[in-house]
């Protein structure tokens, strides 16, 4: 099974912030899953919300954001809120694309066809 981990960031709370640089990822429709993972490290407990297009991911509250059955609707720019008791930081955004392919221009994708 293929998958793909993309470091979205690496972030330290309470101390200096590190974001590793964050290059665009391209996938297909169809891929069987997309990850993000952010490193990080601070003092006490760390919480975490990921964010596409600025919006919060209700369910996405951990070092590592999990998409499955990527379709074209995942595309958008991810980020991470990395928080604890002395503040909180941002990651780097990533920039997700899905690409999709019509080989045979029937108006169906080669995804919707399989």
């Amino acid at each position: 099974r293929l998958s793909r981990i993309i470091n979205a960031a690496t972030t330290a709370v309470g101390a200096s912030t590190q974001n590793a640089a964050a290059s665009p990822v391209e996938v297909a429709e169809g891929e069987p899953e997309v990850v993000f993972t952010v490193a990080s490290a601070g003092s006490g407990a760390l919480t975490y919300q990921w964010q596409r297009d600025g919006k919060n991911l209700p369910q996405a509250k951990s070092e590592r954001l999990t998409l499955r059955h990527v379709r074209p609707f995942f595309d958008g720019r991810y980020r991470v809120r990395v928080s604890n008791a002395y503040g909180s930081v941002w990651s780097d955004e990533v920039t997700l694309t899905i690409n999709t392919y019509d080989s045979d221009d029937d108006g169906l994708t080669d995804y919707e066809e399989v």
